[in-house]
């Protein structure tokens, strides 16, 4: 078998990636199945198999599909189900993942738009969501969250603080672009604004930790029975005091880029301090979000207690930003369960049935995982990627979410993320573009 061979095509015991197809324990799904657009970016593969050919070409139309021309200016949006709403954490990921290098502008774009929506929008929150333990000044509107989304464009910020996300997205943007001073200024001088309002109420001296949801997963809804990916008895409360290894570790990536950028636009001292804090935070991560088992935990709760859940983001975010030593990222990479659906975004799933972050896979998370897996044990995980992705491929693209449980592929089609997902793996693939 070929390298190329070895990056292009998978045999499992029930999934098969061929040449022209994927097989899964529900059939086959043939390159002929899958819808065949032409998506405007003219970049191509060459020398690849006809079905890899194809979710390229799918991957761009699901994106150019989530293109948004709005009064607020042009962004990407989330999927097709999610409308012209602003999601921080969408954009900044699929950034990272792939249209950082095919969608610059867009991308530029998007990151300004983000960073005005939320400043607007600041501490003004939906009915239930304030928490008077985090000294921000927060303001609680009676009205439910969906109105409030309508109203403002995206949701309140206590079911948005991983926010930090936006400058890892910005500074690979940059990065990527060869981009001028100019540009790393607008980072820095936002940065700052935005962690002297929005990031430094979270942080927690005692343990040098922030606090914060796990990032992408939603907290719970007021007055709802279910918490969905956390435990079934936890408050919105429970959920923004928690510090989650997730979105520490973005937290590091962002003090990380904060201290590149001071010192690309020549403000030597502050970046010391920027790294300074990175360092510290590291050093927090490693002491408070490791379990003794050698694991990387999902959280240490409000009370300070470490969950005995571990999570495929948390765990990949910490193994690619550098947050935990050499023997913890192999560990933890290692000895995180995969399956022939999915990548389980929790190690073990939650006892209560709700099922979107709970039992399931996600295939941007495992875009992330797998390319942190790589990272910790240097061995390529493509072709596996790969096959997990082509069976998420409907008539309308790359699927949202698939439930560990049934194996089913659902959620919104479009997906941002999962596209971009499919360029990542084959970026990391090194497969060639023309």
């Amino acid at each position: 078998m070929s390298k190329h061979d070895e990056v292009t095509t998978y045999k499992g015991d029930e999934l098969r990636f061929y040449e022209d197809r994927v097989c899964d324990r529900f059939g086959c799904i043939n390159v002929d199945d899958m819808p065949d657009p032409q998506p405007d970016c003219p970049v191509r593969l060459k020398e690849v198999t006809p079905i890899l050919e194809r979710m390229w070409r799918i991957a761009f139309w699901d994106i150019e599909s989530n293109i948004l021309e709005t009064e607020k200016g042009r962004y990407f949006g989330g999927g097709a189900k999610f409308g012209p709403k602003v999601y921080t954490r969408d954009i900044s990921y699929s950034g990272v993942l792939g249209l950082n290098e095919f969608y610059p502008q867009v991308m530029r774009d998007s990151l300004e738009v983000t960073r005005k929506v939320r400043w607007d929008t600041g501490f003004t929150v939906s009915r239930g969501h304030a928490v008077p333990e985090i000294d921000v000044p927060w303001e609680e509107l009676d009205i439910p969250e969906a109105e409030f989304t309508s109203r403002f464009t995206t949701n309140n910020y206590s079911r948005r603080t991983d926010d930090v996300v936006w400058l890892w997205a910005a500074s690979d943007l940059f990065t990527r672009q060869n981009a001028p001073a100019a540009d790393w200024r607008w980072l820095y001088e936002t940065g700052q604004k935005f962690f002297k309002r929005f990031y430094a109420p979270f942080y927690d001296p005692s343990d040098g930790l922030y606090r914060g949801q796990v990032s992408f997963v939603d907290v719970r809804w007021p007055h709802k029975e279910s918490a969905g990916g956390y435990p079934s008895h936890f408050t919105v409360k429970d959920c923004l005091m928690l510090k989650a290894s997730t979105t520490n570790a973005l937290y590091l990536k962002g003090l990380s880029v904060m201290a590149e950028a001071a010192e690309k636009i020549g403000l030597k001292g502050e970046s010391e301090d920027w790294a300074d804090r990175a360092a510290k935070l590291r050093e927090s991560i490693q002491k408070h979000l490791v379990a003794s088992e050698g694991y990387i935990v999902c959280y240490k709760d409000r009370h300070g207690k470490k969950s005995h859940h571990t999570d495929a983001l948390g765990t990949a975010l910490c193994i690619l930003h550098g947050a935990v030593e050499k023997e913890t990222a192999e560990f933890s990479a290692k000895h995180y369960p995969t399956s022939e659906i999915g990548i389980p975004l929790f190690n073990p799933f939650f006892k209560h049935n709700k099922m979107y972050h709970n039992y399931a896979a996600w295939p941007f998370v495992d875009a992330f995982f797998l390319s942190a897996k790589e990272t910790a044990l240097q061995k390529s995980q493509c072709a596996y990627n790969f096959a997990l992705l082509a069976r998420t491929v409907r008539e309308d693209g790359f699927h949202e979410v698939v439930d560990m449980r049934s194996g089913e592929v659902g959620g919104s089609g479009h997906q941002l993320w999962s596209a971009a997902a499919c360029l990542n793996a084959c970026r990391r693939a090194g497969l060639q573009k023309e």
